[in-house]
């Protein structure tokens, strides 16, 4: 049984984290799986069964282009992103994995309902199938778009318990010199994931949290006021001991369809600040949850640096709620899809 991913690229994304586990997963399990794609730029391993195979048109247009054109060699191919599920449709049998509604993305009404229009036109086909990766996104896909039928479906994503676990790195603690780690991921979608209010936040508190906190980041670099520590792209051994040794994980993201790598910070035992976007989190609880905006974020993030009881205790209820997620499940869950459709 032949199952292709066709997208753009493989980064260093949750999302791509996620579309690896079901890719290695499945060539496991002993189906034949090829990534068709342009850009193949990833920390995250990739099972050497898996075929890679580049897409001819080396452009996010010349991807869709590809994939409208013809007849691809597979039983099934599986898309992540609305814009390549359609046009890949006109020939092949497609999956649409749903890891965010795409419509959020965008501030403008007439953007946002250009992108509506791109859902309701791949439901509106006979054989579509989407699988939402979390039910917050599955309940937003059901009511606006495909309410009733079979069409949708969930797979919740988890993580690898093996893998992300509570392993603080003595060298990493005792180099920071007493000061608190405000750990924050930099990445391209600035302001999807909030990323200018995390550099206007860390900026302003620089002068009240001088010589009392530093900023350790990973993936692309970028200078705080604050003193700045950059790890680049760890692979995931590095990064359990990143997530386990800092004090707190600024991500004030704008929008999330699961919110992955929260998670995995939980589970190391990192307190996570972020929104409501993220839908497994409670204030008070699980996380400290404010409101994406520079003045509520540099509120709650002083209140929690100075509020030893209140990281520890959304620590603990961190480690429960990661318990709750785990990706071996997810794994045959979307495997018994995929089996089911072929």
């Amino acid at each position: 049984m032949r199952v292709c991913f066709y997208r753009y690229s493989l980064r260093n994304r949750g999302g791509d984290r996620i579309v690896i586990e079901y890719a290695n997963h499945l060539a496991k399990t002993g189906y034949e799986v090829t990534f068709c794609l342009n850009v193949l730029d990833t920390v995250f391993p990739i099972e050497p069964s898996v075929r890679i195979k580049y897409i001819k048109l080396p452009t996010p247009v010349g991807t869709i282009i590809s994939g409208a054109l013809r007849k691809l060699p597979y039983d099934i191919v599986i898309a992540d992103i609305i814009h390549l599920a359609i046009p890949l449709g006109f020939r092949n049998k497609v999956v649409y994995i749903a890891q965010a509604y795409d419509a959020l993305y965008y501030g403008n009404t007439v953007q946002q309902r250009g992108i509506d229009l791109l859902y309701r036109l791949y439901f509106s086909g006979k054989t579509a199938c989407c699988i939402a990766d979390s039910e917050a996104l599955a309940e937003i896909l059901g009511a606006k778009i495909a309410p009733g039928g079979d069409k949708l479906k969930t797979v919740v994503i988890g993580i690898d318990h093996r893998q992300f676990y509570a392993d603080p790195d003595d060298k990493l603690i005792k180099e920071r010199q007493g000061r608190a780690a405000i750990f924050v991921l930099s990445r391209g979608d600035v302001f999807r994931k909030g990323f200018d209010i995390t550099t206007a936040v860390l900026n302003e508190t620089a002068g009240e949290l001088k010589d009392k906190a530093e900023v350790w980041v990973c993936g692309d670099a970028v200078e705080f006021k604050l003193k700045t520590r950059h790890f680049g792209r760890p692979d995931d051994d590095e990064l359990r001991r990143i997530l386990s040794s800092a004090d707190i994980f600024l991500y004030p993201s704008r929008h999330e369809g699961f919110g992955l790598f929260p998670l995995e910070a939980m589970a190391c035992g990192l307190p996570v600040l972020t929104t409501g976007t993220v839908p497994y989190v409670r204030d008070g609880y699980n996380a400290c949850v404010t409101h994406p905006n520079a003045h509520d974020v540099k509120k709650t993030l002083l209140n929690a640096l100075r509020n030893d009881d209140l990281r520890k205790s959304i620590r603990e209820n961190g480690f429960t709620t990661a318990k709750g997620y785990n990706i071996m499940k997810s794994r045959q869950e979307f495997e018994e899809i995929i089996r089911n459709l072929i």
